[in-house]
């Protein structure tokens, strides 16, 4: 599954991934992050040779990697300068047999800055069990235009349902300064998270797990 700034996502057959195609021919299926909440809308643009392309683009882009566990994809988007955008990370139920394979499924509500360059989510289980969807909010990130804030390192259960943990609600779990494109990534227990130790650009590793 790929995807890019106008917020469409592209699910691709690995055994014969379409070669140039007109159109989205070539992709075996796809879908907006989420046409039931935030519809898509049309958007033009005219090229050096002043021509006039139109397409639809939903107000979110996508930045990060997906992440797969239990037979379904999750997917975090970064909201755009439009207001309006009800989730910002999104479960999407895996049915290959299905003619629309990818199925809109539980959201999380937002609370990322627009334009904050996305983020990359990892899961973390027990076999089949007890999934963690662990994200990294950059906040505004040391390669932004505004000024870099703290990151934030945030949880959820595998449903989007509940919010399991965020280093935000303790000032003592504050870690550094924002760094885009950048993901927590966990192991034996902990959870790894690379940031800016100040706005000169020096890189610290924060390291979080149970007291």
């Amino acid at each position: 599954m790929a995807g890019g700034k106008i917020g469409k996502l592209f699910l691709l057959n690995t055994s014969s991934l379409g070669q140039e195609s007109t159109g989205d021919t070539g992709a075996a299926y796809f879908t907006f992050f989420e046409p039931d909440l935030s519809p898509p809308y049309s958007k033009s643009c005219t090229d050096v040779n002043n021509n006039t392309w139109t397409t639809d683009v939903n107000s979110f882009e996508i930045f990060g990697t997906a992440s797969y566990f239990n037979g379904s994809v999750y997917l975090g988007i970064t909201p755009t300068a439009l207001s309006g955008v009800p989730a910002f990370v999104r479960q999407f139920p895996y049915d290959s047999s299905s003619s629309t394979p990818l199925g809109l499924g539980a959201y999380a509500a937002p609370s990322i800055l627009e334009s904050s360059d996305g983020y990359t989510l990892f899961i973390s289980a027990n076999g089949k069990s007890d999934g963690v969807v662990w994200l990294l909010d950059h906040g505004q990130p040391l390669q932004s235009s505004g000024t870099p804030s703290n990151a934030s390192l945030i949880a959820y259960d595998a449903g989007l349902t509940t919010e399991l943990y965020n280093s935000a609600s303790n000032s003592a779990d504050t870690p550094g300064y924002g760094i885009k494109f950048s993901a927590p990534m966990a192991a034996n227990g902990k959870v790894y998270i690379s940031t800016g130790h100040d706005t000169a650009g020096n890189g610290e590793l924060d390291v979080y797990g149970l007291k």
